[in-house]
């Protein structure tokens, strides 16, 4: 008998935490917090879990494993990367496990088989083997990184999809051709950390465009080119190591210069220097989801900033297609109000469940 729980992140942009019942063990899938402010998971009734597994290391996915002990203190799996990413940010559970990229597990007497999200470094998707066919959990996914892979999964009869782009059916090709023709008198783009820096530096750079960095993301980028964990092709890597683009910090950075800042929700590090926030001459740039409240939030209600599209999730298409290749029969849609979606529910018909 297996059971799929949504402890979190179905019906909206919630943390994600999912849990899994089979073969008489529990294992969590994911365990996030936000990305609005204060939001985590409710873990009061989840009781003791036997593992917990991470699809990447972004907050939403990754950010409440410091309330561990609410679930027995379990083992946690995560890939190379994703640990290297979260040590950076100051918490590291008890036990720490490390899993592939791509490949079969078993976790605690269960068969996992991951491989490559295509939405994050280190990011993967879940797919566990079931009685009644297989639940695959993606995490968030993207097919448009030209960096990421997204690595086909198997056959599921439940999937729990990443859906937070709802109807979206706008192409990445389309978007970097509007992102770029609107940067090319300067502009500072604000983006998560382990997310689609890399990927902006080298789709700006074959639009001919060469932008700055900063030190955090040069790092991102130098590990995607150069480290034996990477979840890049050999051959990307080295169209990767051939992209232009310089280090840059607030006292070489002009308002004509095209940069990818590294933050957060709230802005951190270049982002949030307040000589580069208080100089009008600069434009920013979101392309992800901004917390309700936050600086960002500030800058875009003031007009100094604008939010145009980059995509990092799928569309509605690519989810559609994902749902047909794994012949699921059960799709649970997440962080997404599906009343914002109706192509999507419409399409999925019978085969949509809201938990």
């Amino acid at each position: 008998m297996e059971q799929l729980i949504s402890v979190s992140g179905l019906g909206g942009k919630f943390p994600a935490a999912f849990l899994v019942e089979v073969k008489d063990r529990r294992i969590l899938l994911d365990m996030g917090k936000g990305p609005e402010l204060g939001v985590r998971p409710d873990l009061s009734q989840v009781g003791k879990v036997d593992a917990v597994v991470l699809t990447h290391a972004h907050i939403d996915h990754s950010g409440s494993i410091d309330l561990l002990n609410m679930i027995g203190e379990p083992p946690v799996y995560a890939s190379h990367q994703t640990w290297a990413h979260i040590e950076q940010k100051g918490y590291l559970p008890k036990v720490r496990k490390v899993i592939p990229l791509a490949g079969q597990v078993n976790i605690v007497g269960v068969e996992i088989t991951f491989g490559r999200s295509g939405h994050a470094p280190g990011g993967v998707w879940i797919h566990i083997e079931t009685p009644a066919g297989g639940i695959l959990y993606t995490g968030d996914f993207s097919y448009e990184s030209i960096l990421l892979p997204f690595d086909p999964p198997p056959v599921a009869r439940s999937i729990i999809i990443d859906a937070s782009y709802g109807d979206r059916s706008e192409s990445l090709v389309d978007q970097v051709t509007e992102i770029a023709n609107i940067a090319q008198s300067g502009a500072v783009f604000f983006i998560p950390t382990c997310g689609r820096g890399p990927d902006m530096a080298m789709q700006l750079a074959k639009a001919g465009i060469t932008s700055k960095v900063c030190s955090a993301i040069a790092s991102e980028i130098h590990y995607l080119a150069h480290s034996e964990q990477s979840d890049c092709q050999p051959e990307t890597r080295d169209e990767l190591s051939e992209v232009a683009f310089k280090i840059t910090d607030i006292k070489n950075a002009h308002p004509n210069d095209i940069i990818i800042a590294a933050e957060t929700g709230n802005l951190t590090g270049l982002a949030a220097n307040p000589l580069l926030l208080k100089d009008k001459d600069f434009k920013f740039i979101f392309t992800g989801h901004v917390v309700a409240n936050s600086l960002a939030d500030k800058l875009l209600s003031e007009e100094r900033a604008r939010l145009l599209g980059w995509n990092v999730h799928p569309r509605l298409t690519d989810v559609l297609n994902l749902t047909d290749q794994c012949k699921a029969i059960k799709v649970l849609p997440a962080f997404i109000n599906m009343k914002t979606a109706p192509a999507l529910s419409k399409a999925l018909g019978s085969r949509l469940h809201l938990g």
